[in-house]
């Protein structure tokens, strides 16, 4: 299983990324956007309140598997835009092999594919 650490990370870069997005810069994609941004937020709240990891297991993935929706939903978006066209697929081969390893909705798999995902599309922002 991943570390806090790690999805935490992960987190934090998905909400900046998607973020960028919210501040108009995909006209067409605002309501999918703001949605991925809600259901990031929810899961930050979620892993920040008080309680055990199997408290928040069942609330994170509920959650995971609605972000994996909507993030599946802006790959296919993002692939009918011509710009877009040549997108990267490796970010969907890590996802799948990811998802053979750990379970089909683990939180960090889906941020990994995300983050991937926002890192290809948004080529203004820089890439560490």
């Amino acid at each position: 299983m991943a570390e806090p650490g790690d999805i935490a990370s992960l987190l934090r870069e998905a909400q900046g990324r998607i973020r960028y997005l919210v501040d108009g810069q995909w006209p067409g994609m605002e309501e999918l956007v703001f949605h991925i941004l809600g259901v990031l937020i929810k899961i930050q709240t979620v892993l920040e309140i008080e309680g055990s990891a199997r408290e928040k297991q069942a609330p994170i993935r509920t959650l995971s598997k609605q972000l994996a929706k909507d993030t599946d939903e802006l790959v296919t978006r993002v692939k009918r835009r011509p710009k877009y066209s040549t997108i990267e697929f490796k970010c969907l081969d890590d996802y799948e092999k990811c998802r053979k390893h750990r379970s089909k909705y683990d939180l960090f798999c889906i941020l990994s594919y995300l983050v991937c995902i926002l890192r290809r599309i948004i080529p203004l922002v820089p890439h560490d």
